[in-house]
């Protein structure tokens, strides 16, 4: 099956067909499915479909047409492959569309997240982000307990000295999502990935009850030592937040996820199918997360930018931990990489909107930079979950 596969790519390549593999052969090629299909499909540039399709046979195979799509059954090295096209589509510009390696080749395919709608293929989808999302926190984890606690230092000073900080001006601290969460006074906030503590602390100050979930130990330590010097209260939960325990379903007034968090998910629907679980009625979900065209669009380099990125890539990176900039060099080249899973801007607005939420507010908010006028640095959405 693969060395049909690789023939195909290859075929294709080399007479500059544009193509990628669909459907069961794309989940296949990244590991959704452990057994090969019994026929491989492959789908090409329309206006070019009938010379694919004649790379493989001395005649031309039969075609099967309407208004909308092509495709012809074709033999390569004993494997069953149907050749398809979509009329005036452009296979090329496909939002979807990725390169991987299989066995040491580059193929071309839909990604996973094409067929999460497929009433067929989304199960066996949604299982494998399923099982790749376990090994991604595992793999973060480990990352997010070695040496947090001295980056957390580094960036913050020690909890004594952050904390009188906060003193002087905690509401500081949540700029510029404060204003969604009032009443803070009284209210029940859980702070999802809640890290250092240093926005909890800020909330518990302004008279919130708080609790924060995070799976590292050390984030924790930190948190709960700048709490003590605070002189307030708050809880700290040390657990993946895909897996919190059932208890506090239906009991916070607010819940927050802010700043660098989304990646760290290869699917946002579990996510906030806890956010919303974690809401009491009428309560409010605050996310304030950095703009996709600033993290997928954009690269900075000093006064220079570029737009050079692929804002609808959906494709999982290896990327250095964030917290390794506040680490001596020594430590930080030593540091595992983490994996990433940057989204758009729809794809957030409607995982929120499927976990059953009322969307309130989407603000997008400018980079104070000279140099980035006129660009998106972040944005904010509130959301409530119906009385």
């Amino acid at each position: 099956m693969k060395t049909a596969l690789h023939v195909v790519a290859k075929a294709l390549e080399g007479q500059r067909i544009a193509y990628h593999f669909i459907n069961e052969t794309a989940l296949y090629i990244q590991g959704a499915l452990s057994s090969p299909p019994k026929q491989l499909s492959v789908e090409v540039q329309w206006d070019v479909f009938d010379a694919a399709c004649q790379l493989f046979n001395s005649s031309p195979p039969e075609t099967r047409k309407n208004e909308r799509k092509a495709s012809c059954s074709v033999e390569v090295e004993g494997t069953s492959v149907q050749i398809s096209c979509l009329f005036q589509t452009t296979v090329r510009t496909h939002p979807q569309r990725i390169q991987l390696a299989s066995d040491g080749e580059r193929v071309w395919c839909l990604s996973l997240y094409a067929y999460l709608g497929d009433q067929t293929l989304a199960p066996i989808v949604q299982q494998h982000l399923n099982d790749l999302q376990n090994d991604v926190t595992q793999t973060n984890q480990h990352v997010w307990n070695r040496d947090q606690y001295t980056a957390l230092v580094e960036r913050h000073g020690a909890p004594n000295k952050m904390a009188q900080k906060l003193k002087k001006h905690p509401a500081w601290r949540l700029h510029p999502f404060k204003d969604h969460l009032e009443p803070i006074n009284g209210s029940s906030i859980l702070h999802l990935m809640g890290s250092s503590g240093v926005k909890g602390v800020a909330l518990s100050m302004l008279g919130a009850k708080v609790t924060i979930v995070d799976f590292s130990e050390e984030n924790a330590a930190y948190a709960k030592a700048l709490a003590e010097e605070a002189g307030v209260h708050l809880d700290y939960i040390v657990t993946d937040v895909l897996r919190l325990p059932e208890e506090p379903h239906n009991h916070y007034d607010r819940v927050v996820l802010e700043l660098g968090v989304l990646h760290y998910f290869v699917n946002l629907q579990p996510l906030m199918n806890v956010v919303a679980q974690m809401l009491a009625n009428g309560g409010r979900f605050v996310l304030h997360e950095f703009h996709p065209v600033s993290t997928k669009l954009i690269t900075s380099t000093g006064k220079m930018r570029t737009v050079d990125g692929n804002y609808f890539d959906p494709t999982i990176n290896e990327q250095v931990p964030a917290s390794s900039k506040h680490l001596p060099e020594d430590k930080r080249d030593k540091l595992p990489r983490v994996f990433q899973r940057k989204w758009t801007l729809g794809e957030i607005v409607t995982a929120v909107a499927k976990a059953g939420l009322t969307i309130d507010v989407l603000s997008e908010e400018p980079n104070h930079k000279m140099n980035d006028i006129g660009l998106p640095k972040t944005f904010t959405l509130v959301a409530t979950k119906p009385a």
